[in-house]
């Protein structure tokens, strides 16, 4: 991330930035700091929450470990208080505590 000068931390535990904002200061002008994002994750807790499902101190299974499950795994363990994530691939079973 040699072009960025802050990393989001979701982004950084699934390893990919898929969204760069160039911030602004308080008077709403454009500094230049740019600051990468990983949105799949974010998308993906939108939509549960919308829908009224809570995970907060469950355990979650993934199936598949593509950009999307990666990044929805490493946001939950960024802030949703999810206690364990499973995620299971055709080759590898991996338990996040």
């Amino acid at each position: 991330h040699k072009y960025l000068d802050e990393v989001d931390e979701a982004a950084k535990l699934c390893g990919a930035i898929n969204t760069v904002v160039n911030t602004r200061d308080k008077d709403g002008n454009v500094t230049g700091y740019l600051k990468g994002y990983n949105t799949d994750g974010m998308g993906y807790w939108q939509g549960i929450k919308e829908e009224g499902i809570d995970f907060k101190g469950m355990k979650m299974v993934l199936i598949g470990t593509g950009g999307a499950a990666t990044a929805a795994s490493s946001l939950s363990r960024a802030g949703n208080k999810i206690n364990a994530i499973l995620i299971v691939t055709h080759k590898f079973l991996f338990l996040f505590i």
